[in-house]
């Protein structure tokens, strides 16, 4: 089931990416926090405070403010986003229970093989020759993430997880900078607004969450 959720948040991921711009796309991955907050009465039985219930509505005012969104007129990237970052909260359930009882190499091993056998039938399907530029890409792109998750592991493993939770959200920067010097994508002053005001709640919305008890 773990490696299930995977499959389906990674696809949702990607496919919100190719509708939307960079920064957009970026920003309502921040999202995920805000609804681990939503689900976690309901999934873990924890209390939300008003503080929190207020932080967290404010949170999805800014995504939809950062969508620009038109009454109920919401466009189809924005949705493939948010259900990315809706999939990715319960990859954060998941991991809390399967960490009780699983080793993180078990763990990995599953998400790997589920998301391998998942994905070959597409890409058996829909494959395409690549180009010897689009190859370099995807190497890349695979060298980049490897690094990435290395980097983050480490990370964690020598800091305190109250320290280093605000760093995903520079992610907002680079996307911003790397959709205007790349794609020549500038953001709307309401996308730029909804990202500060979801990355400010997804920060306080993680603050306010009390330590689980060991």
């Amino acid at each position: 089931m773990r490696g299930l959720t995977s499959l389906v948040c990674w696809w949702l991921y990607y496919a919100s990416f190719q509708s939307l711009d960079l920064a957009l796309a970026s920003t309502l991955t921040f999202t995920t926090s805000l609804f681990v907050v939503a689900l976690a009465p309901f999934v873990l039985g924890e209390r939300i405070d008003v503080k929190r219930g207020v932080v967290t509505i404010l949170g999805f005012t800014g995504v939809i403010l950062a969508s620009g969104a038109n009454g109920f007129a919401i466009e189809r990237g924005v949705l493939l986003g948010l259900a990315s970052a809706f999939a990715a909260a319960i990859l954060i359930f998941q991991n809390r229970v399967l960490a009780r009882t699983e080793h993180t190499a078990t763990i990995l091993f599953w998400i790997a093989l589920v998301a391998s056998i998942g994905t070959l039938p597409g890409a058996i399907t829909s494959g395409t020759s690549i180009s010897i530029t689009d190859g370099v890409l995807l190497m890349t792109a695979g060298t980049l993430g490897t690094i990435g998750m290395l980097c983050t592991v480490e990370a964690y493993r020598f800091g305190e997880v109250s320290a280093l939770a605000p760093f995903p959200y520079v992610r907002i920067l680079f996307a911003l900078t790397a959709g205007y010097f790349l794609f020549a994508e500038t953001a709307s002053s309401r996308e730029l607004i909804g990202a500060v005001i979801i990355v400010a709640c997804g920060l306080m919305a993680y603050e306010n969450r009390k330590p689980a008890p060991r």
